[in-house]
Formats: C-alpha cells, sequence, structure tokens
C-alpha cells in the first residue's frame, strides 16, 4: 500500500512541475513596448503548425512592421513581419496576434504574448490603424 501510495504522489508531483512549467514564459519587453521577446510558432498556408514554439524577439518599427526572430546559435536573423490581427478568443491571460510574412510561401507566424504586457497596447494600436 506504501509503494502505491508514492507512485501517485509522484505522478502528482510531476503533473504540478508540468502545470507550472506551463504557466511560466519567457517574457521581455521595453519601457515603451516597441521591444519584446515572446513566444511564437510558425503556421503553413494550410493552418497547420510545422513545428513546436520557439522564443522570438521582436521589434516594431515606425512604419508598422516588425522585426521577427530566432535565435539560431549566438546570432539573431530578423525577418518582416505585417501584422494581420488579433485571435479574439485566446487562452486565458494571453493575448495572440497574427502575424504575415508578405511572401509567396504564405508563412504566418502566431505570437503569444501575456495580456499584461505593454506591448499588447502597442500591436492592438497597429491593429487598429
Amino acid at each position: 500500500m506504501t509503494e502505491l501510495l508514492s507512485i501517485v504522489l509522484v505522478i502528482a508531483a510531476a503533473y504540478g512541475a508540468y502545470r507550472l512549467a506551463r504557466l511560466i514564459e519567457p517574457h521581455w519587453v521595453s519601457k515603451d513596448g516597441t521591444r519584446f521577446v515572446c513566444r511564437g510558432q510558425l503556421i503553413e498556408q494550410r493552418g497547420g503548425a510545422p513545428g513546436r514554439d520557439h522564443e522570438y524577439r521582436v521589434i516594431v518599427q515606425d512604419d508598422g512592421t516588425l522585426l521577427a526572430g530566432r535565435r539560431s546559435g549566438i546570432r539573431i536573423d530578423p525577418t518582416p513581419w505585417r501584422l494581420v490581427g488579433r485571435a479574439p478568443d485566446a487562452a486565458r491571460r494571453r493575448a495572440i496576434f497574427l502575424l504575415d510574412g508578405g511572401d509567396d510561401a504564405g508563412r504566418m507566424l502566431a505570437l503569444r504574448l501575456p495580456t499584461s504586457s505593454r506591448a499588447v497596447a502597442v500591436l492592438d494600436a497597429l491593429v487598429s490603424r
């Protein structure tokens, strides 16, 4: 009986650690909200996601385009993106923004930010423009 209880406690602790890890996401934002780090995932033209989400570093430029880059080793290769819109029914305490690559491949990028981030106000202002 003690072994069964030990196994149940280990499984419960692992599940609790998993849930806690899902709540904590890397996020940093500058004071003006135009530079930030968040999680993002590429979306194929047919709507599927080709892989898992990654950490993206994003810079909002004055003309409304966004430079988003993923770290590859030491380098970050930013790519220009155009903000398309905000997902209306995102997960709890998360804002999801959709970016268009503007190329023939039909690449899109979904950025996930906490709703309390200063960058959400900046991106919402770009969506309304």
